[in-house]
């Protein structure tokens, strides 16, 4: 996806895209992914429950779409293969 100049775009964060984030394109655990990216393992266990009414939003947000463009190419198709599994996610390709 990234060597084609298109990028995922999330437009809300909810408990699919955050999973997927952590989980299926980092492939970290909770714990690693909080002290990664600077927030407590309780923030992130409450991000993995969230949905479309209540997503995750503001820095909290920022801050993930921060960690998605940072994706090797490899990480991108983890993420957007996780989608494809799941079908239900709010992340889009932009090109």
């Amino acid at each position: 996806m990234h060597e084609q100049g298109a990028l995922m775009i999330v437009e809300l964060w909810t408990r699919v895209e955050v999973r997927a984030l952590r989980d299926a394109a980092l492939r970290m655990t909770q714990e690693q992914f909080a002290e990664e990216i600077g927030w407590s393992v309780a923030t992130v266990r409450k991000w993995e429950r969230t949905t479309k009414l209540r997503p995750v939003r503001a820095q909290r947000a920022a801050d993930l779409d921060s960690w998605l463009a940072r994706l090797s190419p490899e990480q991108m198709r983890r993420f957007a293969r996780r989608f494809h599994r799941v079908g239900c996610s709010t992340a889009t390709l932009a090109a």
